[in-house]
């Protein structure tokens, strides 16, 4: 239990820090436009953003996926179903954490 708060405020922290741009590509417009044309999800950009940096960064601190959708469960985001919620996060761990997505 303590492993998996430490990953959700470490993911947080991370999440209001993350930097999208890397050699010119701009992943978060990626990211936004893969989950809006492939998504009926209402979310705002913002909120997208801060669920693709706080699953990077619960991966970036050693955790594992259950470990995301424990985070994502205690913050309340709300998905029309839960196959859509883990195409938002593969989304978002394509662009903001590619590494993690091989």
């Amino acid at each position: 239990m303590k492993k998996t708060a430490a990953l959700a405020l470490t993911a947080l922290l991370l999440a209001a820090t993350g930097c999208s741009t890397t050699q010119g590509i701009d992943h978060e417009k990626i990211y936004l436009e893969l989950v809006h044309s492939n998504t009926s999800n209402t979310s705002t950009d913002a909120e997208l953003k801060r669920l693709a940096t706080a699953s990077c960064g619960v991966l970036e601190e050693g955790g594992t996926i259950r470990d995301i959708a424990l985070v994502v469960a205690k913050s309340g985001y709300d998905s029309s179903t839960q196959n859509e919620l883990s195409q938002i996060i593969g989304y978002g761990v394509s662009q903001y954490c590619p590494e993690y997505s091989k």
